[in-house]
């Protein structure tokens, strides 16, 4: 492997898609004999890893982007990729949750949860490794999620006081009066 494709692995902890591969100017022999020598191991349909072993969580996250395309970690797998390892109530072994635009529609390989959203490109942070929605608008969507409004409340009061944050941080779009304002769709 040449360079700038070590460099993309290291960029997106040791998982690559196909297609950059062959836009580095890997060719499909070259790819194939990767995975061959067990250079890459495939993740999913047109996803490799740098290793053959068990995928950490931060690997799992990177693979299930790369396949969903132009997509973003969403609801729980993007307050974890927030807070980091160890979060409460997580085993780790939970399915990634990618958000993709509203329009498109893929197909969730084992262990991936696909949501659409609307207005993904203004909700996503899209500079962070992988790409996450915003830490605001995951702990809403969870929130919407849990079977009880006190459920809900639990969510998002522990999301708005991680690391000093105030309730106001989830005001443009939440308020015990009004209920759900301005959501995604």
């Amino acid at each position: 492997m040449d360079q700038r494709t070590r460099a993309l692995l290291a960029e997106q902890d040791g998982v690559i898609a196909r297609r950059q591969l062959l836009e580095l100017g890997v060719g499909v022999n070259d790819l194939a004999r990767f995975v061959r020598r067990r250079e890459l191991a495939r993740v999913h349909p047109g996803v490799f890893c740098d290793h053959t072993g068990p995928l950490t969580w931060h690997r799992r996250a990177w693979a299930a982007v790369l396949y969903c395309g132009r997509s973003a970690l969403s609801h729980q797998s993007a307050l974890r990729a927030a807070e980091g390892p160890g979060r409460r109530g997580e085993r780790g072994d939970e399915p990634i949750a990618v958000a993709v635009d509203r329009q498109r529609k893929v197909v969730a390989p084992a262990g991936v949860r696909v949501h659409r959203m609307a207005g993904l490109e203004q909700r996503v942070l899209w500079n962070l490794g992988p790409p996450r929605v915003r830490y605001e608008d995951a702990a809403i969507d969870v929130a919407l999620a849990e079977p009880t409004d006190f459920d809900a409340l639990a969510v998002l009061a522990a999301a708005c006081s991680r690391d000093g944050r105030r309730l106001g941080a989830c005001e443009p779009r939440w308020t015990p009066a009004s209920g759900w304002r301005g959501g995604p769709g």
